[in-house]
């Protein structure tokens, strides 16, 4: 699988962040729900209840997702900018691959979180990058490094400076 160059990554990145892209990925749930639950309580297959209550559940894990998108997408034009580095680690279950940003920034202080890359595949290392804020949000939203975007998937963990 070739990789996305950054200028690609960025392009994907807003085009996630138009309105109708979080409208359409949670309606993939929430209308098949809705359908669900209506032959449900019609036919009185009561059987059916728990799927619909599944397909909810995957359309509320995206709508939670969508904020931290949005910010992702307001610092790619952001010019509250500095230098660090992330220390990238992988963890593979059976079921999928979990990667996660231990960042570090000289002034600003250190973080975790996960983030789920879009257009590259990481590998473990210590990556130089540029962390981007924007007003209103203590931690970076978007981490630019040569191979590839880095954003967080949740509200990132704050770490106490070593002393």
């Amino acid at each position: 699988m070739r990789n996305s160059t950054l200028e690609e990554q960025f392009e994907t990145l807003r085009s996630m962040g138009k309105s109708w892209v979080g409208l359409a990925a949670q309606g993939i749930f929430v209308v098949p729900a809705l359908v669900v639950f209506y032959k449900a309580f019609s036919l009185r297959e009561y059987g059916l209840i728990p799927i619909g209550a599944g397909l909810l559940l995957f359309a509320a894990v995206v709508f939670q997702g969508m904020p931290h998108i949005r910010r992702a997408i307001q610092g790619i034009d952001s010019d509250d900018r500095c230098k660090g580095t992330a220390q990238i680690s992988i963890e593979e279950s059976s079921e999928t691959t979990y990667y996660k940003a231990l960042v570090t920034t000289p002034q600003r202080g250190r973080w975790v979180f996960h983030f789920q890359p879009q257009g590259w595949t990481p590998e473990e290392a210590v990556l130089t990058v540029e962390c981007r804020f924007i007003r209103g949000v203590d931690w970076p939203v978007l981490l630019v490094a040569e191979a590839g975007l880095i954003s967080p998937r949740e509200v990132p963990k704050t770490l106490i400076a070593e002393t």
